[in-house]
């Protein structure tokens, strides 16, 4: 799958939780805690940084 390279982890959230049933928990400074109960209990984190890098 080929990743853009201009994406923030504002819209990264905002397309999870629109496309997968993600919830926003909280927010911890620049980082957003997502959080999904289907098909199982499962938290992501993702920073909230203008542009992500993809890799590591």
């Amino acid at each position: 799958m080929k990743l853009p390279r201009d994406l923030s982890g504002k819209t990264l959230a905002a397309c999870l939780c629109r496309k997968w049933a993600y919830v926003q928990v909280h927010q911890v400074g620049s980082h957003i805690i997502l959080q999904t109960d289907t098909p199982s209990t499962h938290r992501i984190t993702v920073p909230a940084h203008d542009a992500l890098r993809i890799g590591n």
